[in-house]
């Protein structure tokens, strides 16, 4: 898991997380994610994992890790912060 250590980070974790829930909202477990690099995965959303760092070193890093099991049934552990696009499939 990558740490958002700056402010865009931070804000990029947020709004990718927002846009996971808002898909997840929209009654399907079925979603797609595009990822850095242009790597685009699709399948079922399996489970969602968030920590911090407890502000160790005196500064608060957040992390939150995305899996999906895909339909050759694998299970991709994806970094929110490889994340560049999320939506739900119907």
């Amino acid at each position: 898991m990558k740490w958002a250590e700056t402010t865009q980070d931070i804000q990029h974790l947020c709004d990718m997380s927002k846009r996971l829930s808002d898909a997840l909202l929209l009654g399907s477990f079925n979603i797609s994610v595009r990822l850095r690099g242009g790597r685009e995965l699709t399948g079922r959303f399996s489970a969602r994992h968030g920590e911090n760092n407890g502000g160790r070193g005196g500064q608060w890093h957040y992390g939150e890790t995305v899996t999906i099991q895909t339909a050759d049934d694998r299970r991709e552990e994806i970094d929110i912060l490889d994340i560049v696009a999320v939506s739900a499939v119907r």
